[in-house]
């Protein structure tokens, strides 16, 4: 401890500059107001999205899967980041730094796994299927292997917030940071661009189309705030105050958080506003009702069907919307193809007949 210089009692890493008045009962702060700006509302669109999507899922579809388990996690870490980005204390900077990265690389790899099982509800063809499998295998190996690499790249483990250990060693930690923020981005544009060859033929009213229009759009917004925050980020890797210089920086990740977690509470949208205001989405509740009445109360009645027939029935709800199926169905509508019946006729031979 004799090593580094003591002010006010208090053993830093590196003596203030010339003429700064050190206090750290209430030390400077640069971009506090900003901070708390966009971590107050971003938090507060993301919670209100994702409260609609448990409406969705635990009320309306009442279906609990993976998908909704990942959501929960992802808004838990999420907020669990903001929070640790946000703690008053300096002397545990490194320490909670430290905790955030470990939190932000779980956070992110729950909020994509969540979409990307979404999507394999968009098409039954092989092909999708096995893209969007090869996807989630990606997310998972990068994610994993980035929370490994954060974790055991300083020996003893210590040494990542403690600057008074001396022995030991710890890796190429800009390295680790650099490949986080680069397969961030590379997942974001995998996942932005998967669907679009699904929506490019799709069938449906103008609102509905502005919809779809709104999901890539925020998605877009998540890509560029991750492209921005490494482009402010690679300056501050070799600053020699990086607890203050990297400020600027980590306000791009209150937005990417909120974004993260809106992004997959969308998959339901659709299914929520159809249940509180269907003309919003172009729907008319009193026939879309009538369809779901009479799609369910008349399936017994259909000519095909006989007493010992035990095929299995759709449940709708008052709109119509069937609640097997996934929330925001985005499959194209084939329209019916027309069946040509040919009807062979045997000609019979003439018959000879002998009168006598």
């Amino acid at each position: 401890m004799s090593n580094f210089p003591v002010v006010d009692g208090v053993s830093v890493l590196i003596p203030p500059p010339q003429g700064y008045v050190v206090n750290f009962k209430n030390p400077k702060q640069q971009c506090a107001l900003a901070a708390y700006i966009l971590w107050g509302s971003g938090t507060f669109v993301a919670t209100l999205f994702f409260i609609q999507y448990l409406y969705v899922k635990l009320w309306l579809i009442r279906k609990w899967d993976v998908e909704t388990v990942f959501v929960i996690l992802a808004w838990v870490l999420g907020n669990i980041d903001n929070a640790l980005l946000g703690c008053k204390c300096p002397s545990k900077t490194c320490f909670l730094l430290l905790i955030a990265t470990i939190d932000f690389a779980l956070f992110t790899g729950f909020s994509k796994l969540s979409l990307a099982l979404f999507y394999r509800h968009l098409s039954p063809q092989t092909w999708w299927k096995r893209c969007t499998y090869v996807v989630i295998g990606l997310i998972i190996v990068y994610n994993t292997s980035i929370l490994f690499a954060i974790i055991f790249s300083c020996h003893p483990f210590k040494k990542h917030w403690d600057v008074t250990v001396t022995e030991g060693k710890c890796g190429h930690k800009i390295g680790i940071w650099m490949t986080t923020a680069t397969m961030g981005i590379i997942t974001d544009m995998i996942l932005l661009t998967m669907p679009i060859p699904m929506v490019w033929g799709l069938q449906l009213p103008a609102r509905q189309k502005i919809g779809i229009i709104l999901f890539f759009f925020i998605g877009i917004g998540t890509l560029l705030t991750c492209v921005l925050r490494l482009i402010q980020f690679i300056p501050t890797l070799y600053s020699l105050d990086a607890t203050w210089d990297i400020a600027p920086t980590q306000l791009w990740i209150f937005p990417e958080t909120s974004l993260l977690v809106i992004c997959p509470c969308l998959t339901t949208l659709r299914r929520f506003l159809a249940h509180v205001a269907p003309t919003w989405i172009g729907m008319r509740g009193s026939s879309t009702g009538y369809t779901a009445r009479s799609a369910t109360g008349a399936g017994s009645r259909h000519p095909y069907l006989t007493v010992g027939s035990a095929g299995k029935r759709k449940r709708f709800d008052q709109f119509g919307l069937t609640v097997d199926e996934p929330a925001f169905n985005m499959k194209p509508m084939v329209q019916d193809e027309t069946t040509e019946v040919v009807i062979e006729l045997q000609k019979r031979e003439p018959q000879t007949l002998t009168y006598v």
